[in-house]
């Protein structure tokens, strides 16, 4: 989103991308919710991927990913303000996060003009 590529989100088996990867085959194979229909067809093992269902798989994480760049992309400029913002906290709880879709992040109001009017 911010024009750095970064492998980071891909390193384990408790990646982000590891973590997605195996929803979306969960999806497809045990909740119902894919090309098998309503069959259950247990967990998948990574390393007996058929090609097809490689290919399925990376449709569903790019569809996904186009998904985030559309709904993150309007927002590109608070989500540099965020990571601005965590570099200097080093952490942020769900409430202090909150507060940047508020308009009000707590650190940034002194220096956000206030209507007293």
């Amino acid at each position: 989103m911010l024009g750095d590529i970064s492998g980071g989100a891909g390193e384990d088996r408790e990646s982000d991308l590891a973590l997605a990867t195996s929803l979306v085959l969960q999806m497809d194979r045990e909740l119902g919710l894919g090309c098998n229909g309503d069959g259950w067809l247990g967990p998948s093992e990574m390393q007996r991927l058929t090609e097809q269902e490689k290919q399925r798989v990376r449709a569903k994480l790019g569809q996904a990913e186009r998904k985030a760049y559309a709904l993150l992309g309007s927002r590109k400029d608070t989500l540099v303000n965020i990571s601005n913002d965590l570099v200097q906290r080093r952490e942020m709880n769900a409430s202090a996060l909150a507060q940047w879709f508020d308009g009000t992040p707590s650190d940034v109001v002194s220096h956000t003009p206030v209507d007293t009017a």
